[in-house]
């Protein structure tokens, strides 16, 4: 409970999370932390046991099929794509532990910017509360996004298709990108950082996620080692 109360009250991460940045008393904190929840755990990197985040699941509706979804990381966690493993875990965790049809997340629009690229492959956005919280000087606007089970299992999937595909999807088709442009230099979200970063991993076969920027490969480059790649394992 401290780690949690500390991260909600850190400036940036809580104003993200449920509490909003709002304190109130260790009691009422401790409450409405269990409050209507199903599952909540705690992300620990295995390696170092340092404690990245927090991850629930709330107002399960087992008659309908479905349940909120809530996380929280600290700002390293974000940063170097260790929240993103996190909450991959998570809802591999959820869809095969209970029949959920999908899973609900409230996201304030000046946070969508993180995961913006999960929209359309993984999430599907259900719903907009305009202008519906005040943050830094001004009405945000809320966005409901779904999570469904069978969208989910066709992205968690994708490690079996093609590599070369999979970098579209990431860096966007031909044309979208400087083709030598080093990967350091694209704007990408955590999502898409973490999705780069694996396939990078895959066709070179070295680790880098532990450092702050992605390795001197250009995009062509890239795309060569991963059709090279593809073509290997279709080979008999």
């Amino acid at each position: 409970m401290e780690f949690v109360r500390a991260l909600e009250l850190s400036g940036e991460a809580g104003i993200r999370y449920r509490h909003r940045g709002v304190s109130g008393s260790p009691e009422d904190f401790h409450r409405r932390m269990w409050m209507g929840v199903l599952h909540q755990v705690i992300a620990v990197d295995l390696v170092s046991n340092e404690k990245l985040g927090v991850l629930a699941c709330f107002g399960a509706d087992f008659r309908n099929g479905h349940a909120h979804i809530a996380f929280v990381f600290a700002d390293t966690a974000r940063s170097d794509g260790r929240s993103v493993d996190a909450v991959e875990q998570f809802f591999d965790y959820l869809f095969s532990t209970f029949p959920f049809r999908k899973l609900y997340g409230e996201v304030l629009e000046f946070n969508i910017s993180q995961f913006s690229s999960a929209i359309g492959p993984i999430a599907s956005v259900e719903g907009r509360k305009r202008a519906h919280e005040w943050h830094d000087g001004r009405h945000w606007d809320q966005l409901l996004l779904a999570i469904y089970r069978e969208q989910w299992a066709r992205w968690s999937q994708r490690i079996e298709g093609s590599l070369l595909q999979r970098l579209e999807e990431v860096i966007g088709p031909d044309g979208h990108h400087d083709p030598t442009a080093s990967l350091g230099d694209l704007e990408l979200d955590s999502l898409s950082s973490v999705e780069l970063a694996d396939l990078v991993e895959t066709v070179v076969d070295s680790s880098f996620r532990d450092g702050d920027s992605l390795p001197g490969l250009t995009v062509s480059a890239l795309a060569q080692l991963c059709e090279q790649h593809d073509s290997a394992r279709q080979s008999p």
